[in-house]
């Protein structure tokens, strides 16, 4: 989005020849339609006082229209079926400036909110560097949040620093892991050495190595017979010790690698807790729920396997030096063949990267569609579009099958490969080391004892061909989980936050937001709010009334402009205080499985039955819970199955009242509920909104006839403001709005009164 392009050249000598200085130029653009629509270029100019579309056809410059700054008061993108335009406002109507296709929607929202920075009186002066850096940052942001890749820190060269920091309150366990490991791997490399000596010294009657007899005098032994006891006790020890071994290492890494993944969970649950709103817009929560769980499990048991490929190198190593030590040319014809197992696990490893990571974004994606088509189950069924759905699913879980079938076929002929190598290799020291030992050039005990390590050796290194997979699995796991840990909140707590009791003042200060900062949908707002006065917020649906609430709670900062809340900015306010001092109830009413009390006492959950009884009546809904089975103890589905959508509110309003907040915040908070029950917490209100600053914000206009002031909000900023006669007799978009209305609400009392007359 560059809004202070290059000006052709044409364009240049125009301007010098009508007197237009080239510093005087703020923002400079173009489009790609004229005003009826057609293919054309036409630049738009902002200067320092005006505002010019100007038409370029090949050499021929031409002025096709022109705004005084100084008679403009606001500015819009009006978007239109395959096009849009740019709107200036003069004198209440509305002018259209420039228009252009939908894909450039975005680059003249941003122009639309520059222009309108500079009529508010900001100084704006863009360089075309600046704005370069600019949408080089947008730009960078954008690939940061629509890519799946973990962040900088939590790039393959810096995990295992990290990996490091996780193992550090355990490096004593630590150190005798290590211990343990090497001693294990000690003690299998020295069984074979004792199976030597049987063959050599008890069978084929060769002299017993000088290390034998000094072990055996050192346990005073002198005879064969007691030498072969001591030989066959110490294989039995020697076995019993490594199983001794195994028992307390795995006792050990099962109990750390279980403490790290609890401790994750703790860390990933409360930075879940810390984010803002504007990360669960762009993850989804099936996605973070399988992060703490599948992956921290994953994770766990992947460092459990961890131990077992350290062990694995070490017998590698162990038992390729000890081959070589008992008969060197055979070590050479036993690694031929590893030679080769190392090439094609190469080969292999250079093919498995790809494959896997498919595999897993395959199964990721079919997670996704799965919770989809899950979340949409009644629908689907009231519309009789089961078949489909489950053709979808078929779709999408095909892809994982199709991709796993091609890695096992890979798979499924590399290992055999592998073995077959192996078992020729083995063939191979079986001749070579059958002739010696009939030459009487080795011993027979040598040659099983080189059998048993040549074993260790090929069966270390067939392990050790699925360690890319496994580094593969745990650095694309950490990743994933290192990913949430380090994302930062965008509503951070200011270091100079204060806390104080709020009198309820509400103020919006050339208020600018926009979920996307190109399409903003709030603009330059202002709205003051007096301490205990109840305001009605209304307009067409997607006006920006919810997003004013949103701001207000700060669940989103401003792009531009500040909210107060008692001459203090929101900013500069402790979030805790602030959420403890307004009272919230959504058009959507979140019931969570549990109790009725549980469920209103959420915010307070040391508060007494009596208090709690209190607000349920307060909110009217103390009637119909005392009429259930099990009354304030009845327990509640999830969402709060089990209640109709009006009892579901009203539960909702009695958490918000239970609170006792200094600001109360009802976002449709009736529209649920019957005419009757809407009336009488109307009446409930009058009675709880005394000495509190309260904001309601309604389609439903009859629920506004007690405010102190009605805000008339549309595309983002407000148009009418005043009473209820006030609105009416401005005969403007609160008229229109209430008009509408009107069958549906003649409608609701015949109703209501016939229902009166049945009872």
């Amino acid at each position: 989005m560059i809004l202070r392009k290059e000006l052709p050249q044409e364009i240049k000598r125009f301007f010098e020849e009508i007197g237009v200085q080239e510093e005087e130029l703020l923002l400079t653009t173009d489009s790609d339609l004229d005003l009826e629509g057609n293919y054309s270029t036409q630049w738009l100019v902002l200067s320092s006082t005006r505002l010019m579309n100007i038409g370029l056809k090949g050499a021929l410059v031409w002025i096709v229209k022109e705004f005084n700054l100084n008679e403009l008061t606001s500015v819009r993108v009006d978007r239109r079926v395959g096009n849009a335009s740019l709107e200036v406002e003069k004198k209440g109507q509305f002018y259209e400036v420039i228009r252009f296709s939908t894909a450039l929607i975005g680059k003249f929202e941003g122009f639309s909110t520059e222009i309108t920075a500079v009529l508010k009186g900001r100084d704006l002066i863009l360089t075309t560097e600046q704005q370069g850096e600019k949408e080089h940052k947008q730009k960078r942001h954008l690939k940061q949040r629509l890519s799946w890749a973990s962040p900088k820190s939590t790039r393959k060269n810096r995990l295992l620093p990290r990996i490091f920091q996780l193992l550090k309150p355990y490096h004593g366990t630590g150190v005798l892991l290590v211990f343990l490991l090497l001693t294990g791997a000690a003690l299998d490399l020295a069984s074979p050495q004792f199976f030597k000596v049987l063959v050599d010294n008890f069978i084929e009657t060769v002299a017993l190595p000088a290390w034998f007899l000094a072990f055996a005098l050192w346990f005073k032994q002198n005879s064969n017979i007691q030498y072969l006891l001591l030989l066959v006790l110490a294989l039995g020890l020697l076995q019993l010790l490594r199983k001794i071994i195994r028992l307390i290492h795995n006792g050990l890494i099962t109990k750390v690698a279980s403490q790290i993944a609890f401790n994750l969970r703790n860390r990933l649950f409360k930075k879940l807790q810390e984010l803002s709103f504007s990360f669960y817009e762009h993850h989804q929560v099936e996605q973070l729920m399988v992060k703490i769980t599948q992956d921290v499990e994953d994770l766990r048991g992947l460092m459990l396997q961890a131990t077992h490929n350290v062990i694995n190198i070490l017998l590698l190593i162990g038992a390729g030096i000890l081959l070589s030590a008992l008969e060197l040319h055979l070590a050479v014809y036993a690694l031929l063949p590893a030679l080769f197992v190392i090439g094609l696990t190469l080969v292999y490893w250079n093919y498995e990267p790809p494959s896997y990571k498919s595999s897993w974004h395959k199964k990721a994606k079919l997670n996704e569609v799965l919770s989809t088509l899950l979340s949409r189950l009644r629908i689907s069924k009231t519309f009789g579009q089961e078949c489909r759905e489950t053709e979808n699913f078929k779709y999408y879980n095909d892809h994982p099958r199709q991709s796993k079938i091609k890695m096992g076929r890979v798979s499924g002929a590399f290992h055999p490969i592998i073995s077959c190598l192996f078992g020729l290799g083995s063939l191979i020291v079986l001749y070579c080391g059958g002739q010696n030992v009939l030459r009487s050039e080795l011993t027979l005990g040598t040659l099983i004892a080189f059998f048993s390590y040549l074993k260790m050796f090929y069966g270390a290194l067939s392990q050790l061909t699925n360690i890319n997979q496994w580094f593969i699995s745990f650095t694309s796991t950490v990743q994933r989980i290192f990913q949430i840990l380090d994302s930062e909140p965008k509503i951070k707590k200011s270091p100079q936050a204060v806390d104080f009791e709020f009198t309820g003042a509400i103020s919006f200060e050339e208020l600018t937001f926009g979920y996307d900062p190109n399409f903003p949908v709030i603009k330059d707002l202002n709205l003051t709010i007096e301490p205990g006065e109840l305001v009605g917020i209304v307009g067409p649906s997607g006006c920006g009334k919810s997003t004013m609430i949103s701001l207000l709670c700060r669940f989103y900062d401003p792009d531009r402009g500040r909210i107060m809340i008692d001459h203090v900015d929101l900013r500069e306010i402790n979030p805790a205080c602030l959420r403890q001092q307004i009272g919230l109830v959504l058009q959507e009413p979140y019931l969570f499985r549990g109790s009725i009390t549980e469920n209103i006492a959420f915010g307070r959950p040391d508060i007494s039955f009596e208090e709690i009884m209190a607000a349920a009546k307060a909110a009217h809904a103390h009637d119909f819970i005392i009429n259930l089975p099990d009354g304030y103890d009845t327990i509640l589905g999830e969402r709060g199955s089990g209640l109709s959508r009006g009892e579901q509110q009203r539960i909702a309003i009695a958490r918000a009242f239970l609170g006792n907040p200094k600001i109360l915040i009802l976002e449709e908070a009736t529209s649920s509920v019957d005419p009757e029950s809407e009336k009488a917490i109307l009446e409930a209100l009058e009675v709880l909104t005394k000495g509190r600053t309260t904001i309601i914000i309604t389609h439903r206009l009859s629920t506004l006839s007690h405010a102190d002031r009605i805000i008339v909000v549309n595309d983002g900023t407000i148009r009418e403001t005043g009473s209820h006669q006030e609105l009416l007799s401005l005969n403007g978009l609160y008229r229109r709005l209430l008009e509408t209305q009107l069958p549906y609400l003649r409608n609701q009392q015949v109703t209501t009164s016939s229902t009166r007359r049945a009872n």
